[in-house]
């Protein structure tokens, strides 16, 4: 990859690594990717996204299968981990797009291990290490599509969660206790 990678994070250059071993992208297309990422100053899945050189779907494949990681169709059919939103916060899940999700098999979601991190770029070590250092425990990580992840994040997230001040603490009038 060499000189054509240089000046994009260190996230982007795996993320396009993975997708150049998996023959998912060409050499020749990557010079015109990473001009794009460094004009608009996007990351590299959202240049994906919005020069449609790649499907999300082609792109969590992707991820799932070069990073050994659970590969999730539709987290929002899931059941939401119970501290999802305090590990998680709303805006911050939405930022980074991720979800704590409850294992199908579990039993009880509080336990580190009958829960996943669902996740579009498990490229994030940065994020992934500080939640890691926050939650106290290395979460097991799978991968879905960006859109599904907040699919997912907008319809189970319960209302009180999303909204920035809760309604609970406003009187009639409309204004904060």
């Amino acid at each position: 990859m060499g000189d054509d990678l240089q000046n994009i994070s260190q996230v982007d250059q795996q993320v396009l690594q993975i997708l150049l071993d998996r023959k998912l992208l060409q050499q020749g297309i990557l010079k015109y990717l990473v001009n794009y990422l460094r004009r608009w100053n996007v990351n590299a899945l959202q240049g994906l996204r919005e020069t449609h050189l790649l499907t999300e779907t082609q792109i969590a494949d992707a991820f799932a299968a070069s990073l050994g990681l659970d590969r999730i169709y539709q987290p929002s059919q899931c059941t939401l981990a119970d501290q999802s939103p305090y590990w998680l916060p709303f805006r911050v899940a939405r930022k980074k797009h991720m979800i704590f999700l409850k294992k199908e098999s579990s039993v009880d979601d509080n336990q580190p291990e009958d829960m996943e991190l669902v996740c579009a770029n498990p490229c994030d070590k940065e994020t992934l290490a500080t939640l890691q250092t926050y939650l106290n425990f290395k979460p097991q990580i799978a991968v879905s599509e960006s859109r599904e992840v907040l699919k997912a994040i907008d319809l189970l997230y319960p209302l009180e969660v999303q909204l920035p001040v809760s309604i609970f603490q406003l009187t009639e009038s409309g204004e904060k206790k």
